[in-house]
């Protein structure tokens, strides 16, 4: 879909009417004039409607470009498939997009990469197939001549979960697990730094505070970020790890209780800790201060709005006059009520 239809279905407006307005934005016009004096293209759109079209529509090209430069990476990584192309193109978020890119995005050194260099890759994915006739310390033993630094049977195994680790972390499924999750259950909590526990500040709020992430307010999280960017509190998501933790054990290991299930619940916990739990808490912690700096826009844009609207002169007749060269002038006038 193009930028036109998406915003026509998000915003529940005509396509045509759409595809005017950013033909009128390409054009260099401004939302006031648009708003002002196009009123027949746009079917009387108002600027705060105007000014959504247009970020909603710098926000999907910066996101296009991005898909662009994804898709090109796996691309040249080969790893490209149909399926994968579909659900890129289909993506209408930042954040989901760089979800989705996660397995395939260039990484720094980290235990998984070190262990695939030591070709444990082999074994890693044969645990993970949880195979009930599979012996891992008997196929690490006959593999001991192929790894490379690897000193013993244990350390091969270590480095396999490690890999395992990593695969579950990647997997936009079990990620989605972990946020979902976190979404619905987790709890902003904060802690006072110690240097403030006896000091009266404008956060004495936020010194000991809880709030469910999924109904936390713009003008709250606004707060937590103040206090926390000035060193007074800190504060994360605290959500039943073990709740999470079965979520990803039913999906991942269902009923297996071989030896192989065994590692992969090992690698499941590390995974959980090590890998997604902080990028997911920091995932969220983000969309809320996007959210939150929308919503403060918002609001001081209406007070705004209402300032300006304010009776100029007090409680006295006025009358204004709307010059215009194309279709004339209007004039109107008020009593000292507001009423024409």
């Amino acid at each position: 879909m193009d930028n036109a239809q998406i915003i026509a279905e998000e915003f529940s407006l005509a396509k045509p009417i759409v595809k005017k307005v950013l033909s009128l934005f390409a054009e260099g016009n401004t939302v006031p004039f648009i708003a002002r004096y196009r009123k027949e293209i746009t079917g009387g759109l108002d600027e705060v409607d105007l000014r959504k079209i247009k970020e909603r529509d710098t926000y999907l090209d910066e996101l296009l470009q991005r898909k662009e430069t994804v898709t090109k990476t796996i691309t040249d990584q080969g790893k490209m498939t149909p399926t994968l192309q579909k659900t890129i193109r289909e993506c209408l978020s930042k954040n989901e997009l760089e979800e989705i890119y996660l397995p395939f995005k260039p990484k720094k050194r980290t235990r998984a990469t070190i262990a695939r260099e030591r070709g444990l890759e082999p074994l890693a994915l044969k645990i993970l197939e949880m195979s009930d006739g599979f012996d891992p310390f008997g196929f690490a033993a006959g593999q001991m001549a192929a790894f490379k630094d690897i000193k013993s049977i244990d350390d091969a195994i270590a480095g396999a979960k490690d890999i395992i680790s990593e695969i579950i972390s990647e997997n936009t499924d079990h990620r989605s697990v972990v946020y979902n999750y976190m979404h619905k259950e987790g709890q902003y909590v904060s802690k006072v730094k110690n240097e403030y526990k006896d000091k009266n500040t404008k956060y004495n709020m936020y010194y000991d505070y809880r709030n469910p992430v999924d109904s936390i307010s713009s003008h709250n999280m606004l707060g937590l970020r103040r206090a926390e960017n000035e060193g007074v509190i800190s504060f994360t998501i605290e959500v039943s790890d073990e709740k999470i933790l079965t979520k990803l054990q039913n999906n991942i290991t269902g009923n297996k209780k071989n030896k192989c299930a065994k590692m992969v619940l090992e690698a499941i916990d590390d995974s959980f800790h090590r890998l997604m739990k902080i990028s997911v808490i920091t995932r969220i912690r983000l969309e809320n201060k996007e959210k939150a700096d929308e919503e403060a826009i918002e609001t001081f844009a209406t007070n705004l709005n209402n300032l300006l609207l304010a009776p100029p002169a007090g409680g006295c007749p006025i009358m204004g006059i709307d010059p215009g060269l194309r279709t004339g002038c209007k004039i109107v006038a008020l009593d000292n009520t507001g009423k024409l």
